[in-house]
Parts: structure tokens; sequence; C-alpha cells
């Protein structure tokens, strides 16, 4: 079997640095195959170039980054698919302790407020947060990406308003108006501003006055507390 020089291993490489592959990893992954295909085929008195130049033209259509940006798709759709299973998981999690800690307060069991942390932790820390940047993924233009993200961020912070004030912490007020600001300067906005680009205008209008009530019910109730 062939043995390829240092040399001619170091061309190899070089040229799958300037065809426009970036990816360190990914570079000598190809270098590896390619080195073992040469090594399998060529024969002491073949031209080194002229196979090295039709083995590798075996790797693309067009240009040999094509495999680059393969592989970052696909590394994509994995963590896609990864966050989307956490997601879940978190949810149904959350779920569940929600409703154990509700029937531990129920019936005045020890461990409620174990249950409903946990609960409350999930939820607003991993859920909501994941929900917003899988489903922001999803979206085509930057104004409706921006709108799942401020919604993850408004119910994270309602979430974790509700468990301050349930719990009587310091500084529950100061999470209601947190939550009350990014509603009415955050979400309310970017849901508005998404909404009239999509030619949607008068269901958006509709939901965003809803949406303005609610926060501004939410301050009320602050300000009566």
């Amino acid at each position: 079997m062939y043995r390829l020089t240092d040399e001619q291993i170091n061309y190899i490489l070089d040229d799958i640095r300037r065809d426009g592959i970036g990816l360190e990893d990914l570079q000598y992954n190809l270098l590896d195959h390619i080195c073992c295909i040469l090594e399998r085929n060529l024969k002491e008195t073949d031209d080194f170039e002229v196979v090295y130049r039709r083995t590798i033209r075996q790797f693309y259509e067009r240009e040999l980054c094509e495999i680059e940006e393969q592989a970052i798709h696909l590394s994509t759709i994995k963590n896609h698919y990864t966050m989307k299973k956490i997601m879940l998981a978190s949810g149904a999690i959350s779920a569940a302790a929600f409703i154990t800690g509700c029937i531990f307060k129920i019936f005045q069991l020890p461990g409620t407020i174990i249950f409903l942390f946990a609960a409350t932790a999930l939820m607003s820390l991993v859920f909501l947060p994941l929900m917003g940047i899988t489903r922001a993924s999803e979206l085509g233009t930057r104004a409706e990406k921006v709108v799942p993200l401020t919604a993850a961020l408004t119910g994270s912070l309602f979430i974790l308003s509700v468990l301050f004030a349930i719990e009587q912490w310091q500084g529950r007020t100061a999470m209601w108006l947190l939550t009350v600001g990014s509603a009415l300067l955050l979400l309310a906005p970017a849901y508005l501003y998404a909404g009239w680009q999509r030619q949607d205008r008068q269901a958006t209008v509709l939901n965003t006055i809803v949406l303005v009530g609610f926060a501004s019910a939410l301050f009320f109730m602050i300000r009566i507390h």
C-alpha cells in the first residue's frame, strides 16, 4: 500500500484550508479520510496531484466549503432538537411538581415549598427561556424573533413574581414592577410591530390592548397592595 509523505499530507491540509474549511476538527477528519483513500488507490507510478484532485472532487458539487456549511447546519438542527427535548422534559417535570405541591398544600403536608419552588424554578428559568429560543429560531424576520423572546422573559418574571408574593420575600414589589415593565415596554411594542409588519393589524391591535390592560391591572394591584 502507498504511504503518503509528510510533505504530501501538509499539502492536502493546506489545500483544505485554502478551499474554505475553517473548523479544525472538520479539517483533520477530512484530511484523515482523504489520506486513507489516496493510500489505498495511489500507485508508485501515479501522479499524486492528479489522483488527489480526482479524489477530493468526490466530496462536493461546486466547492469544498459546502461540507462545512452542511456540518454547521446539521449541528444547528441537532442543538435545536436537543433544546426541544430539554424544554419538554422541564415543562413536564415542572407541571408534575406544581400539581404535587398543590396536593401537599391542600393536605397540609410537609415539603410543599420544595415542590412549588422546583416547579417555579424549572418553569421560569428553563422551560420558558428554551421555549422562547426554540420558537424564535423557527421564525423568519428579526421582528418576529423578538416576540417569543420577550414573551418568555415576561412569563418568567411573572412566575417568579408570584413565588415572591406567595412567600412574602423581600423584593416582591420590584419583581412585579419588572414584570409590568417587561410587558408594557418590551412585549407589547414588539408584538405590535411584528403584527403590523405581517399586515395582521386588527387582530394585533386587539391583542395588544388586552396585553396592556392585563399589565395595567397588575400595576394597579401592586399599588393597592
